[in-house]
């Protein structure tokens, strides 16, 4: 715990006036964001550049798909549409700024490294982001994440993620 009593890993903020965005789209955008630093911390280090299309597709392609199922309460539905290109990445750097900061210092480290392998997105399943959805409701939809390997149940189920689909990253870096 931190000086003044709050865990240092969270930071909470008012509540987040959810406008034209979905609870959804704000959990895949959180998730995408903490699983591509998750994938980036694991034993090989891969390296990761930021490619801000693939994050975008990957939201938009997931929300064109009929298993997208949201599960949001009636006041946090959103508009229903598929954000624009800008609008995502504004969206992603509010809820997720600290967290792409410390994927590009991730990157940064490894890129003097040869060969480092890389990569550049993730897949998110709606199994997966429901998984996510009861982490986060635990640990409050709107606390704003520092540090997400601060908080061990979140941690594991992100590095558990991350290995799946990333084994060849799983294995001894030397």
């Amino acid at each position: 715990m931190a000086k003044n009593g709050k865990d240092p890993a969270t930071s909470q903020l008012t509540r987040i006036p959810m406008g034209d965005w979905s609870r959804t789209e704000y959990l895949y955008i959180q998730l995408q964001s903490e699983l591509l630093l998750a994938v980036a911390c694991l034993p090989v280090t891969p390296r990761h550049i930021i490619d801000d299309a693939a994050q975008f597709i990957g939201y938009r392609n997931y929300f064109a798909s009929t298993d997208a199922v949201t599960g949001d309460s009636p006041d946090e539905l959103g508009s229903g549409v598929v954000k624009g290109t800008q609008a995502f990445f504004d969206k992603r750097d509010e809820l997720s700024g600290f967290v792409m900061w410390a994927i590009r210092q991730t990157s940064l480290a490894v890129v003097r490294k040869d060969p480092v392998p890389s990569f550049k997105s993730v897949d998110i399943t709606p199994d997966m982001l429901e998984v996510y959805r009861q982490i986060r409701e635990r640990l409050g939809f709107d606390t704003y994440l520092h540090d997400p390997k601060l908080l061990p149940e979140l941690w594991t189920f992100l590095q558990d993620a991350a290995r799946k689909q990333f084994p060849e990253f799983s294995g001894d870096p030397a």
